[in-house]
């Protein structure tokens, strides 16, 4: 299900169809603005779920997304989020705009989502893999953060990831990257603040890294993340890059 104004996703159990249980929500995890205001939408279209554990391919206007069930942790967590003025992360063509999609619909063999739009004809998405080998491999995702979010100029702050193997297999060893964007959509071709090598992870473990920085000069919102270099038979390299956090660094109020 959609809330157009809270969570962007909920995810419910029909294990009793008459007593729908409600299992988690995913909360939104990226900005898109119309104006001044973020944009708000329930003109979205669901695809099918695939994979042992619940994956769902979200299509909206000015966005697209997948939502992910860690059985695990119960949790509902977000990926691969990307709005049509994103390049993608090999930095090609932007995607036209979805507009108003007005239909969805999977290929037999789950591996393209087809969706119907008023200006742009019928756009086909590439899906990573079939349901069947959804988690099959390693598949690393990063959640990064920071020690404080309102420094002063100049003020030393710590921006911490934690690189997470949610696949069935040990990754290999490979590289974490820090970043710091324009905007708030973490990519590969942001700008490169640090990096640090990452040992191999075994299924379902963690492994946790920080640098320092210092904070920039000038006051105004500055976006930091992390991603981490692919690795061998990785089931998923589309959600290699966190969510940015924002720093924003206030003015000066000292006297000249």
């Amino acid at each position: 299900m959609f809330d157009r104004y809270g969570d962007r996703a909920i995810l419910f159990s029909l294990e009793d169809p008459l007593n729908p249980e409600r299992l988690s929500a995913l909360p939104q995890f990226w900005q898109i603005w119309s104006g001044t205001t973020v944009a708000r939408t329930n003109r979205c279209r669901f695809a099918d779920t695939r994979g042992e554990d619940p994956v769902v391919d979200v299509l909206c206007p000015g966005l697209a997304y997948t939502a992910h069930w860690d059985p695990e942790v119960d949790e509902l967590g977000g990926t691969d989020f990307l709005s049509p003025v994103q390049s993608d992360r090999f930095n090609g063509v932007p995607m036209p705009d979805f507009d108003s999609p007005t239909g969805f619909a999977v290929s037999p063999d789950d591996r393209y989502a087809y969706l119907a739009t008023p200006g742009h004809g019928i756009l086909t998405f590439g899906r990573d893999a079939p349901p069947d080998d959804a988690t099959a491999g390693p598949d690393l995702v990063v959640d990064a953060s920071v020690d404080n979010a309102n420094p002063g100029s100049g003020a030393a702050i710590n921006v911490s990831a934690t690189v997470r193997n949610r696949g069935d297999e040990e990754s290999g060893v490979t590289t974490l990257r820090f970043y710091r964007s324009v905007d708030a959509l973490i990519a590969t071709n942001d700008t490169e603040v640090g990096s640090a090598a990452v040992a191999a992870i075994a299924a379902s473990g963690t492994s946790d890294h920080s640098i320092g920085l210092t904070a920039p000069d000038d006051a105004g919102a500055y976006h930091y993340g992390a991603c981490v270099d692919s690795v061998t038979d990785e089931s998923n390299v589309g959600n290699n890059c966190s969510t940015a956090v924002t720093v924003t660094v206030a003015e000066d109020s000292g006297s000249d």
